[in-house]
């Protein structure tokens, strides 16, 4: 299949131009989103490789579904392993599926596809809107429940960011979710020193994978000087109500993901952690479920 690349762009009050570059068949993930600074395209986020893309949507459903078994209303659900050799089920159908462009402008991109019930039981049909102004990059993910029932659902966005030295992550959050071996929920509890991203966490030789609740939905990304690259910063915003961060080691690259979704929630793993919420959205028959997240680049000026 010939692949599509599709580009939007903006300029910002100072004429720089920032472009983001996707690719709907592969995903509908972006291969990259870099604005033009003086001869110099300085990216925000780590650009796709051979092996990942630079962003992606996470849809139905994000993290690990343990086994890719879960029982819903009295409905078993079988999904097959999605990333092998994982055993487990992950991250959804978007990241792996063709999408359709319905709508394109200079600075949007509206795509979509449309889920008949297989080995997930629910049909459903999901909607990516990426947007660039100036050099903010707006995303918006939408599914709307086809099925007669309701069906479990989480939405999230699994942006890669460039891995150099000394940069920080800092948020609000409450408390963190603790994991197993196996990447998957054994118990909430309050947030170690060596994990607290409220007085900023520096990720320059952190190993992480976990997960936080009680996020206000900002996120800050700081990093400083280096080589050609000036000081810089991204706010994250996002409406999910949950934070991941995940710097896996030796790579150049790290995430900040806000989701909608806990890891394996479908199970029923968090709902004893969470006074009896269930960790994850419960969509009613032709009913609609909105994520936005917004990156808010900005260069860091040193005196």
């Amino acid at each position: 299949m010939t692949q599509t690349v599709l580009q939007i762009q903006s300029q910002d009050s100072q004429g720089d131009t920032t472009t983001v570059t996707l690719t709907p068949q592969q995903g509908a993930q972006l291969q990259s989103y870099a604005t033009r600074l003086a001869g110099l395209d300085l990216h925000w986020l780590a650009p796709a490789d051979a092996d990942r893309g630079a962003c992606f949507a996470m849809v139905p459903f994000c993290s690990r579904v343990s086994f890719g078994k879960f029982s819903y209303r009295n409905q078993s659900v079988v999904l097959p392993s999605n990333n092998p050799p994982e055993a487990h089920a992950i991250h959804g159908h978007g990241f792996q599926r063709a999408w359709e462009v319905i709508e394109t402008q200079r600075d949007t991109v509206l795509l979509g596809y449309e889920y008949p019930a297989q080995a997930w039981l629910w049909p459903y049909r999901a909607r990516l809107r990426y947007r660039v102004t100036g050099r903010r990059l707006h995303v918006e993910a939408a599914v709307t429940n086809l099925a007669a029932a309701t069906m479990p659902l989480g939405l999230g966005l699994h942006p890669y960011f460039p891995r150099t030295r000394g940069v920080v992550v800092q948020a609000q959050v409450a408390q963190w979710l603790q994991l197993d071996a196996q990447l998957l929920p054994v118990a909430l509890s309050d947030i170690p020193p060596e994990l607290d991203l409220r007085h900023g966490l520096t990720l320059s030789q952190q190993t992480l994978d976990h997960v936080f609740t009680g996020w206000n939905g900002t996120a800050l990304l700081t990093w400083p000087a280096s080589g050609e690259a000036p000081a810089r910063q991204i706010s994250l915003q996002s409406s999910c109500p949950y934070l991941v961060v995940w710097a896996p080691d030796g790579e150049d690259y790290f995430c900040v993901e806000g989701v909608s979704n806990l890891p394996d929630a479908f199970n029923g793993k968090v709902a004893e952690y969470l006074d009896g919420e269930p960790g994850f959205v419960q969509l009613g028959p032709q009913e609609v479920y909105r994520c936005s997240w917004t990156f808010d680049p900005q260069l860091q000026h040193v005196d």
